[in-house]
């Protein structure tokens, strides 16, 4: 059977109260797996009902079920949702993966709705997971029966090879007006040179590393297409390079974004 991957970002509050942004954590792993030969089908839980996830998962050959997890209460829909799809399919794998995952992964590793978890970046990892199911050891994942000192970290990955998909997503729903402009959130870049207590990245190996300035380029233009003129940046860091960040911006005022 074809591997059909569904990737979810769960709920982060009982009520959103604020318009939600792109969740670019399963839209570039979705495009990434996409990419290298994998179906995939993205869902939003805060936009899309429970009820409506699990009859897609039900109706169709899924294989594997990822969740994105945050710290905080989107920890709580995360493993609701998981334990309900355990419930209805028990033969399918379930793999967390996120900035949670990441911080505290013994806190997940054992959990009995949890087939796998992902350590840091995941497109190639989870990649690996659905392509070489038999494999007794991915560098970046763990089963729940290995233990975590078996836990073998992957290297940060070239951000150039991954292209964002915006067939995954409806992109209008992540659309808003700011300044009479049409305004969507983006990402040019990951992790962060520094290490502030209060941040993730102060306890991963994290650094600083971004898409190229013609990368940058390729993909400001796909979100031009959807009558954008207002981003609001949700990089960890973006001010990290000053020559990169000069060059983006003289995009941006060439292409009239704000």
């Amino acid at each position: 059977m074809e591997p059909l991957c569904v990737l979810i970002y769960p709920k982060t509050a009982e009520i959103e109260f604020s318009h939600p942004d792109v969740p670019y954590s399963i839209l570039f792993i979705g495009s990434y797996l996409k990419a290298n030969g994998i179906q995939v089908k993205l869902f939003e839980q805060r936009i899309t009902s429970n009820r409506d996830i699990l009859q897609y998962i039900e109706s169709n050959p899924v294989t594997h079920v990822g969740l994105s997890t945050m710290t905080g209460p989107q920890i709580i829909f995360a493993m609701e949702l998981s334990r309900k799809v355990r419930q209805l399919r028990s033969d399918i794998t379930i793999v967390w993966g996120g900035i949670h995952v990441t911080v505290a992964p013994g806190s997940v590793l054992k959990q009995d709705f949890v087939d796998y978890i992902v350590y840091g970046e995941g497109e190639d990892t989870l990649l690996e997971l659905i392509k070489n199911p038999d494999a007794k050891s991915v560098q970046g994942a763990l089963h729940r029966d290995d233990i975590l000192t078996e836990l073998v970290p992957r290297p940060f990955m070239d951000m150039d090879k991954v292209s964002l998909d915006w067939s995954l997503i409806d992109p209008q729903i992540y659309i808003s007006s700011r300044e009479g402009r049409r305004y969507i959130s983006f990402v040019t870049s990951r992790g962060c040179s520094f290490k502030c207590q209060y941040c993730y990245n102060s306890v991963t190996n994290s650094r600083w590393r971004s898409w190229s300035v013609d990368k940058v380029r390729e993909e400001v233009e796909k979100i031009i297409a959807f009558d954008i003129s207002y981003i609001s940046f949700m990089d960890d860091n973006l001010a990290v390079n000053a020559k990169w960040l000069s060059e983006v911006c003289r995009i941006l005022e060439e292409k009239d974004i704000y």
